[in-house]
């Protein structure tokens, strides 16, 4: 779904490379200033309040009053369309996602969770199909274009468990025992993503950016990250030796040698794991291995500050960190 809080992370995503300001109509949005920055972020409407809580039939009258005034709003109608799709209303979430792609060429949908109802009718397929031609005619050819769909669908798996947890999550605090029985409940998608990866990794070695674009190559990541304790020990030289090449992200490194550190029992080293502490009933980092230089650490793989990452958890963090 395009919200507020994709373009959240996207936005922070630029400032952290740039200095440029946003150029757009900031009505209705809420200014922070961020260091030197400034950082827009749209509020949330009753669209978005709607579907945070689950109330899906609520948002659809909510968004369906909106089109009226705007029926061509693109945004508008592929956020209809997933609301259709997590509703496992596939005939309406084609309809309004073919509005929505009419003058569109990217192929973010075809790599968005929400869909994941929809990725098994022939009707994906050809939609798709068709995106990723016109993808194509704007952006050049994808060097291996049937490698990044498998790995698109691949992410959607992986990433379709994340909503309904956080739904549980705002209606319930974050009780394990609820968490665990969605983990339950989606690990069959984890498990068959991780033998589709260990085959495309048999044949073709690990995915390469360069070669099925970085949105795939991270589903490869997440669905090792999400793995069992063999796989990440076995794969992690792999995703290591690419990112020293360029051809995947050194922060994921990182969280992945983090998982594996907290798996062996071993302190973590950019404090990137975090664990729900049943008696306090709150989130609290897994043990740090040199402390006061984490943040150095985080800064060298491209992570950023601890305080500002577990704030995601609100963690009081609090631990004075030594300067490069």
């Amino acid at each position: 779904m395009r919200t507020n809080l994709t373009l959240f992370f996207l936005i922070v995503l630029e400032l952290s490379t740039s200095n440029a300001q946003p150029k757009f109509d900031t009505t209705g949005w809420v200014l922070y200033i961020v260091g030197k920055d400034t950082l827009y972020i749209r509020k949330d409407t009753p669209f978005d309040i709607a579907v945070k809580a689950g109330e899906y039939k609520k948002a659809i009258g909510l968004m369906r009053t909106t089109l009226r005034a705007d029926p061509n709003n693109a945004v508008n109608n592929y956020n209809l369309s997933c609301i259709y799709a997590l509703m496992k209303n596939p005939d309406s979430a084609f309809f309004f996602l073919a509005l929505s792609l009419r003058k569109d060429s990217t192929v973010f949908a075809f790599s968005d969770p929400d869909m994941f109802s929809l990725i098994d009718d022939r009707r994906w397929e050809k939609l798709r199909n068709a995106q990723i031609t016109k993808y194509e005619s704007k952006n050049g050819k994808l060097k291996n274009r049937n490698l990044s769909m498998e790995l698109w669908n691949m992410f959607i798996k992986d990433q379709t468990y994340f909503r309904p947890s956080q739904l549980l999550e705002s209606k319930f605090d974050p009780e394990k025992k609820r968490q665990d029985s969605i983990i339950k409940y989606y690990q069959p998608l984890w498990d068959s993503n991780l033998m589709e990866l260990k085959t495309i990794i048999k044949k073709n070695g690990w995915p390469m950016i360069s070669d099925v674009g970085k949105k795939a190559a991270l589903s490869a990541f997440l669905v090792i990250q999400h793995g069992d304790y063999e796989a990440q020990k076995k794969y992690e030289p792999l995703i290591e030796a690419a990112a020293n090449k360029g051809e995947a992200d050194w922060s994921d490194v990182a969280l992945l040698i983090d998982r594996i550190r907290v798996h062996e029992n071993k302190p973590q080293l950019y404090g990137s794991q975090v664990r729900f502490n049943e008696t306090t009933k709150q989130y609290e980092p897994e043990p740090i291995e040199d402390e006061q230089n984490l943040d150095i650490r985080r800064t060298k793989v491209g992570l950023g500050t601890a305080t500002n990452y577990y704030s995601n958890w609100k963690i009081k963090y609090i631990v004075k960190q030594n300067k490069e």
